[in-house]
């Protein structure tokens, strides 16, 4: 998952910058730039090549839906461990002490903040100019990932 993060973020931010300082579309020395900025990976340089005659627009549309997406998995996952932990807690065979249950609610609850954090960064970014597109962007792909760190602490505050 981080990967995939790091992927949407390194084409957002190498696409972004190229997007951004075309003086007119394609430009060769503007595209060959941008073949230096994009990482290694033959997927996100054509991504990033083929991106760079996008507007901004559509550039922060496509790694925004991204994002979301990667967001709307966790929300069901979350979703799954939700009803998980009820059904442990309610459980009879499964004795939980008061401490645990409440290591367990704390996590939930945290898990439930940086989903927050995250949607609130994703509408940020929607709205986002291209001025402010970086920032936005790294802002956006580190909650998510937050998302994800406390979704695993969520799902190890479970299994105990």
């Amino acid at each position: 998952m981080r990967r995939l993060i790091g992927t949407i973020l390194a084409v957002g931010t190498s696409v972004g910058l190229t997007a951004c300082s075309l003086k007119s579309e394609g430009a060769p020395s503007q595209v060959a730039s941008a073949r230096d900025a994009a990482p290694a990976d033959t997927v996100v340089l054509d991504s990033a090549l083929a991106a760079a005659t996008e507007s901004f627009a559509d550039v922060r549309d496509r790694v925004v839906a991204a994002l979301d997406t990667h967001l709307a998995e966790l929300d069901a996952k979350i979703a799954t461990l939700k009803i998980d932990l009820a059904a442990r807690v309610g459980s009879a065979q499964t004795a939980v002490s008061a401490a645990g249950k409440n290591t367990m609610n704390n996590a939930v609850a945290a898990l439930e903040r940086q989903r927050e954090d995250a949607r609130a960064a994703l509408d940020l970014a929607r709205r986002s100019t291209a001025d402010h597109w970086n920032d936005v962007q790294r802002v956006a792909s580190d909650t998510v990932i937050r998302v994800q760190d406390a979704y695993d602490a969520a799902v190890a505050a479970l299994r105990r």
